[in-house]
């Protein structure tokens, strides 16, 4: 693939996508400071910071082809929380710079199809065959409590989920989790801090319990989150979804940390 087809495919992607605020309408006409290094651009993000993220994801999807928890659910990510996609997630979340969820959300999406492959790999591997059935799984983000979500003004995670389904095609439950407690921020904890931190922190969400009534064979679930870090929120979230007719059969973010031992 040569360097510039990857950002090519998802900025024609993006381009069809509806733009939802003021600042992602002008995007297309004016030249903003690019979110890493405050060069202006027309695109999210400056040619050679763009370029520094496809390096990173490239490197990225070698790595992580058959990663899987504890519990085997399996885990795609973009890329490695390192460099100039950690700051971009940095921007994100702290420098109202929403336009980047569906840039990287997107080129997420695009990678569906390797992603369905290693979900029937690993079904095949397990000889689940009910994921083996796998189409149309359904797609939650991690949501935030109300208190974050409006001082951020978003939650991030929801915006990557939207531009994910966008590309993908597979269906969104924005509201399939619902975040109960307002907890520490998990980069201030250590590793057992974290499940700590979140234990009873995520309910399943009203959307989610009424699509379960209507279902009647069990409800394939990926959950989707900005940074895969040590898989706390993930476990807990998932967690919170047993009693219902669900199965969790991927876990999505665009960066994981590096785990130093």
């Amino acid at each position: 693939m040569q360097r510039d087809e990857w950002f090519r495919a998802v900025w024609l992607q993006t381009k069809q996508l509806p733009k939802n605020t003021f600042s992602a309408t002008t995007r297309l006409f004016l030249r903003q400071p690019c979110p890493i290094c405050d060069r202006p651009t027309h695109q999210t993000f400056c040619t050679d910071c763009d370029h520094q993220i496809q390096d990173n994801c490239r490197a990225t999807v070698h790595q992580t082809q058959h990663t899987t928890t504890t519990t085997g659910i399996s885990i795609h990510t973009l890329g490695t929380y390192l460099g100039t996609l950690m700051q971009a997630l940095s921007a994100l979340k702290y420098n109202n710079r929403s336009d980047i969820a569906k840039t990287l959300g997107t080129a997420l999406g695009l990678r569906w199809p390797a992603h369905y492959k290693q979900l029937l790999e690993r079904a095949a591997q397990t000889k689940n065959k009910s994921s083996s059935r796998t189409v149309r799984p359904y797609v939650i983000p991690i949501p935030l409590h109300p208190n974050r979500k409006a001082q951020r003004g978003y939650n991030q995670a929801e915006l990557i989920g939207k531009a994910y389904c966008q590309a993908s095609g597979l269906p969104l439950l924005a509201h399939g989790l619902c975040r109960v407690q307002d907890t520490l921020p998990q980069h201030q904890l250590g590793r057992v801090s974290r499940q700590d931190n979140l234990r009873h922190a995520f309910h399943a969400g009203s959307q989610l319990q009424t699509l379960c009534r209507r279902k009647a064979a069990p409800i394939e679930i990926l959950l989707i989150d900005d940074i895969y870090t040590t898989g706390a929120t993930m476990q807990t979230a998932a967690a919170a979804l047993k009693g219902l007719p669900v199965t969790v059969v991927g876990i999505l973010s665009i960066a994981r940390a590096v785990q130093h031992t």
